[in-house]
């Protein structure tokens, strides 16, 4: 009878798995929005998946695939599951609520794997944040009111440093006749840029990179992100 009921038991979860939702896009879907909720930008997300779980770039590729998502291996699903601080029934898809990792009930061993935030020490909860955020880029500390109110004096901000050309409009850290600085960066023609200020009081300026060469135009990288502390 034992018997019996387990084999029926097997079947009927067989038979209620057959008709779930596809296991491998709904885990990528999941997995793309806890990288969204942590601030990792997505041209970051290959490099970050490799360094956390060890796994080949190709292979992490995969997970993110939108035509062909393949499923991560056992132990890089529990990495993720630690790092990203979320439950792995979740994850899975086995549960509708998004819970967070249960690390009040896991192996000691395992908490200690688990990012900590520490809820009396605010500096070191911003130190945490601030790491999630800042992963994969330059950070720097714009000098002077160039680029004031978007990046004011001794601002933090977040350089992308594997973007070394102009690719589209947006502000960029870059080198002019030796001179780092931070602008607005606008395309007026084939090889021609305006190059702009936040702060109305300095002039903007238009280059021709096409006849500069690389010692008097040098793109150090594209501003992604910059902090702010305001006072009330």
């Amino acid at each position: 009878m034992v018997r019996t009921h387990v084999q029926s038991s097997s079947r009927q979860l067989s038979a209620t798995l057959s008709k779930a939702p596809d296991l491998i896009p709904g885990l990528r879907q999941r997995l793309v929005a806890e990288l969204d909720r942590s601030g990792i930008d997505a041209t970051e997300r290959v490099r970050y998946l490799s360094v956390e779980t060890g796994r080949a770039a190709q292979s992490v590729m995969r997970w993110l695939s939108d035509r062909s998502p393949g499923l991560p291996d056992l132990r890089s699903l529990a990495i993720l599951c630690l790092r990203l601080e979320v439950d792995a029934n979740w994850m899975l898809g086995l549960v509708r609520l998004r819970r967070p990792f249960p690390k009040e009930s896991a192996h000691a061993t395992v908490r200690e794997l688990v990012p900590r935030m520490p809820s009396a020490d605010w500096t070191s909860r911003l130190d945490f944040h601030m790491d999630r955020l800042a992963q994969g880029y330059d950070v720097y500390l714009m000098k002077g009111d160039d680029m004031a109110p978007v990046i004011g004096d001794d601002m933090p901000f977040l350089v992308d440093g594997s973007v070394s050309a102009i690719t589209g409009n947006g502000i960029y850290f870059l080198t002019l006749s030796g001179v780092s600085m931070v602008r607005f960066v606008e395309r007026t023609g084939d090889t021609k840029y305006r190059l702009r200020c936040a702060n109305e009081r300095y002039e903007q300026m238009t280059v021709d990179i096409g006849k500069c060469k690389k010692a008097e135009f040098e793109v150090i990288g594209k501003v992604t992100m910059a902090f702010e502390l305001k006072r009330f």
